[in-house]
Order: structure tokens, then sequence, then C-alpha cells
């Protein structure tokens, strides 16, 4: 009987909405990110992306980077970004595929950033993992034939293409109130986007 529930609740190849597991992950980096905003600039320098830092075997930073932020706007918008993201695009995608996902985001901006932009200094906060993070579901959902995956990733390459040619989007740096690191989304994309591969060839390819 419950089985037969279960089936009524949500018809058979209709994708389920974020699980629990998913949503704890969620707030676990929310409470994280405002704790540590909370701690001021000394915790913000302490764990940003810092070149030198890195040099120097600080490999803390390749993490922490992504969780202090310029200031309290730049952390209520990647904060409410992150929820959003989850909320709109994350029906259907497992808690094991979204680990794939983020960790695949984060490895992709440090390792971009690191290797290819050798020029930049520091960098904090969780927009590059968010371009990741919207990437690499989109992904599969193409891969799981559907519509929306495909528009998704046309809105992504669009923006991303405009930040390479043109630089930010008007008004981000003023609304941040520092300088946007763009390289930074293209390489969390990328990120993103092997990291969904990679789950989608290891889980056998699960269909929605």
């Amino acid at each position: 009987m419950q089985g037969d529930q279960g089936a009524r609740r949500r018809p058979a190849g209709t994708p389920s909405a974020p699980g629990r597991a998913v949503w704890i992950g969620v707030y676990t980096i929310l409470v994280v990110v405002a704790l540590l905003a909370l701690f001021g600039d000394a915790t913000r320098d302490a764990l940003r992306y810092d070149r030198a830092g890195l040099v120097a075997g600080q490999y803390w930073r390749l993490l922490g980077a992504h969780l202090v932020h310029l200031d309290l706007t730049h952390t209520i918008l990647n904060g409410a970004a992150l929820w959003l993201l989850v909320a709109a695009v994350g029906r259907g995608i497992l808690a094991r595929e979204w680990v794939f996902i983020v960790i695949g985001s984060v490895v992709g901006v440090d390792a971009g950033l690191y290797w290819l932009v050798p020029e930049l200094s520091w960098y904090v906060g969780l927009s590059g993992v968010l371009h990741g993070a919207l990437a690499g579901p989109a992904l599969l959902l193409c891969l799981r034939r559907s519509p929306l995956g495909w528009a998704l990733l046309g809105l992504l390459t669009a923006k991303l293409a405009w930040e390479v040619y043109q630089g930010p989007l008007p008004g981000t740096s003023a609304l941040v109130a520092g300088p946007v690191v763009t390289e930074a989304h293209l390489f969390g994309a990328i990120g993103g986007l092997a990291g969904a591969l990679l789950v989608w060839i290891v889980t056998g390819r699960r269909p929605v």
C-alpha cells in the first residue's frame, strides 16, 4: 500500500525534488559562509585564495577561498544564489551527483586560477562554484533529454561568452564593491561539467 501511495504522489518518470541530504548540504554551507562573514577581514584574508600563500604551502586556501567574501552584500548575494539555484535546477539531481559537481567546480576554479591566471594574486567568493553548480545539473538534464538543460546551458554559455569578450556584466563590480574575477566563472563551469560527466559515467547513466 505504501508503494502505491508513493506512486500516486509522484508519477513514474517525474523528477524528484531535492532531497533532505541535498538541503542539509546547502544549509550547512550557508551557515559556514555566514559565520565566516561575521569574523571579519582577518578571517577572510587567512582563508582567501592567495597565490603567495599557496606557494608557501597554505593549501587550506584552496577550499577556504570559496567560503569567504568581500563584504556582507557579496555574502548575501552568493548565499541567495546558492539556495535559488538548488531550488530551481536541483529537481532530479541526487546528492551524490551534487558531490561530484561541486568537487569538480572547486577543483576547476582552483586549478584554473593557479595554472592559467598566474597574475591573479587573490580571490574570494562562491560565484565560481555556483557557475559549476549550474553547468553540471544543466548537462545532466541534457543527457536525460530535458529541454530545460539545453536552455540553461545556452544561457550560461551566452553569459560566459560575454564575460570572456566584454568583461563582467554591467554593474556587478559596483554591486559587490570589488573586482569580479570572471575567469573563476569559466573555470567553475568547466569543472562542474566535468564532474557531471564523470558521475554520469560512474553511476551508469541513470535516467530521470
